[in-house]
């Protein structure tokens, strides 16, 4: 599973949460994909989740200081449910709790549907798409279709370094739900 959410900045609390639902242990592997390329961080090798469990592993502990990781899972023994609850504080006051859901596999062709844009950005967090070349460098084209029209907006090519995350900043965007195709 890819987990594509996140970031370990001060103010985040984000957790990744492993369940395994089944009758036998899961060894689990968290590759973190950062500014600086893959690693495997040895807070993220060889966690054993016993059958009907949950082990919660901080994100912070695995790369510290990172605005945009992606998080690979990859399980032994027995499968296993990840995904990314993302929390944030700014000074003293909470921003947001999200829960995110993994993505199933890395792929040249994907479709985001419903994707809503509800601030500008400037003095709010905008909304950005995080994108990741994990095996070789890329340029990936992003077009926004807004829901209820069949007319594209103007594509945007992005290039992709190998194996570190870039995110498209789209609050330049008409606030709306859009279909992302990328």
């Amino acid at each position: 599973s890819w987990l594509v959410a996140g970031a370990t900045t001060t103010g985040a609390n984000d957790l990744v949460v492993l369940g395994n639902p089944g009758d036998v242990p899961a060894t689990v592997q968290l590759s973190v994909y950062g500014a600086q390329g893959v690693s495997t961080p040895p807070g993220g090798s060889n966690l054993v989740v016993a059958p009907g469990t949950q082990r919660v592993v901080p994100l912070a502990g695995l790369l510290l200081g990172e605005e945009s990781p992606v998080v690979r899972v990859t399980a032994s023994g027995a499968p296993v449910h990840a995904s990314l609850q993302a929390s944030l504080t700014r000074l003293l006051l909470p921003g947001g709790v999200d829960q995110a859901a993994p993505s199933a596999q890395a792929d040249t062709h994907l479709v985001i549907p419903g994707v809503q844009i509800r601030t500008a950005g400037g003095g709010d967090a905008g909304t950005v798409l995080r994108l990741l070349a994990p095996g070789a460098a890329a340029t990936a084209t992003v077009t926004l279709v807004p829901v209820g029209t069949a007319t594209p907006g103007t594509p945007r090519t992005v290039p992709l370094e190998a194996g570190k995350p870039t995110s498209l900043d789209l609050s330049g965007v008409d606030l709306g739900a859009y279909t992302v195709d990328i």
